[in-house]
């Protein structure tokens, strides 16, 4: 039921800016105004997230507990940590939250830290485990065995 939002939803910024525009959205459903829920979500959600809602249709969508569900699958996602040595622009960040999401499940939020120390490649962090996959251990090493 709320596999698009999950989808759409890539990192844990992204999951904190949606749950203050599910909060209006909250706040419409308790409004006078029938008009009022339809204008939050053309005027103040992403795009992207607005046509998920109109898709589902406004009945679906305007009870409490559609949206009360929504904002507790969001914040029971699981994250997974990617330490990587570029900043990521806005196309690495939807490429590697493809793979997170791919490889570790559509519920799964990304928070990505950039630290030029790691040379190249990544850091895992994920359900409890840490996987090193980054160019500093291996330079490390080589220098070590070099003695230089």
């Amino acid at each position: 039921m709320y596999n698009d939002f999950l989808k759409a939803i890539r990192t844990s910024a992204e999951a904190r800016s949606f749950l203050g525009e599910l909060e209006l959205l909250e706040k419409a459903t308790f409004a006078t105004e029938s008009e009022q829920f339809d204008t939050v979500i053309q005027g103040q959600i992403r795009p992207e997230m607005a046509a998920i809602f109109k898709k589902l249709g406004r009945e679906a969508i305007s009870t409490v507990g559609f949206l009360a569900g929504l904002r507790q699958a969001i914040l029971n996602s699981r994250k997974a940590e990617l330490v990587i040595a570029v900043s990521p622009n806005q196309r690495l960040t939807l490429r590697l939250s493809e793979w997170v999401k791919e490889n570790f499940g559509q519920d799964v939020l990304l928070d990505l830290l950039y630290d030029p120390g790691i040379l190249g490649g990544a850091i895992v962090s994920f359900g409890g485990k840490y996987m090193d996959f980054s160019l500093r251990p291996q330079v490390a090493e080589w220098f070590s065995k070099n003695k230089i």
